[in-house]
């Protein structure tokens, strides 16, 4: 079913159908309300491709985040989502996995399919999606981090400080024997150094380390605290 069939069984052109789905306030109510109910008996979906091509607009935004079953993801992607509802897009979610080994192929599929945006979790992307991105020219939001060099725009924080504070947060306590549970990413590795540097600067040098493997979660967590605990 393609526009023109649609404009042919309501009996008007095919400008009319296009109008009536883009800018229905150029055609009269009577023809609109005619050409929507050929729409709804024809199950006719609009090939936004081409219109996107035409307009320069998909109006979906991608979105890559490492995993969904992390709940700190999940939240992002629905906020997100509600958010773009909001302004007419849609978003489509890929999911690059720990390390992000899947990211690039992902980015290719995703950028020929030129977006009206991409949303990325982390700043860590290889050289050959680095440069396909900027190459792109496509709006990119980098987010879950920090970095004075963003391929466009940056929503993050410093992994490094929020170990540093929770570690100072807990010195200040008086404790001085610590333990730590932590996931095997990048992410988790710079919170775990500036964790230990707070430690070090206060003259404490002995730190268990018990590492979970990426995506965490409370399971592995609980199952991580009770081999810290063994030790």
């Amino acid at each position: 079913m393609t526009l023109r069939d649609v404009g042919r069984m309501a009996g008007v052109s095919p400008i009319t159908v296009s109008r009536v789905l883009n800018h229905p306030e150029m055609v009269a109510s009577g023809t609109m309300e005619h050409v929507r109910r050929v729409i709804d008996r024809t199950g006719y979906v609009p090939n936004l491709l081409a219109g996107g091509l035409a307009s320069q607009k998909t109006r979906f935004v991608a979105a890559v985040v490492p995993a969904i079953s992390n709940q700190v993801f999940s939240e992002t992607i629905q906020s997100l989502t509600d958010r773009l509802w909001e302004s007419g897009y849609q978003v489509l979610l890929g999911t690059s996995g720990y390390p992000t080994s899947r990211e690039e192929s992902l980015l290719t599929a995703i950028i020929s399919r030129r977006p009206d945006g991409i949303f990325l979790t982390g700043i860590s992307h290889s050289v050959e999606s680095h440069r396909r991105l900027v190459a792109a020219k496509i709006p990119v939001v980098e987010v879950w981090d920090l970095t004075s060099t963003p391929i466009d725009m940056l929503v993050g924080f410093s992994h490094e400080k929020v170990g540093q504070s929770v570690a100072e947060y807990l010195v200040g306590l008086g404790r001085r024997s610590f333990g730590v549970v932590s996931a095997d990413d990048a992410r988790a590795a710079v919170r775990r150094e500036g964790f230990r540097s707070v430690l070090a600067r206060n003259g404490i040098t002995d730190m268990l380390t018990v590492l979970v493997p990426a995506p965490s979660s409370v399971r592995l967590g609980r199952e991580g605290l009770a081999r810290l605990l063994e030790r």
